[in-house]
């Protein structure tokens, strides 16, 4: 069972290959501020639970719909 206290962000860099129209350090305190990027935060603003993923699994899984990664 994973542990729900893990705080630990993904986003340590911002890479936008110099196409920015803020500064990086903004863009990254905006993004810190703005996404919840723990890995629950990850599952549960994508719906990653909420999937069959029996279907999913079944002749590739792009462009299925009813699938939150797809909207």
């Amino acid at each position: 069972m994973p542990n729900d206290d893990i705080r630990q962000v993904f986003i340590e860099y911002v890479e936008s290959f110099g196409k920015e129209y803020q500064d990086r350090e903004f863009l990254e305190q905006y993004i810190r501020d703005s996404y919840d990027l723990t890995p629950r935060g990850i599952v549960d603003g994508l719906g990653l639970l909420d999937v069959d993923y029996n279907k999913v699994s079944a002749y590739g899984h792009f462009g299925k719909e009813g699938l939150p990664w797809e909207q």
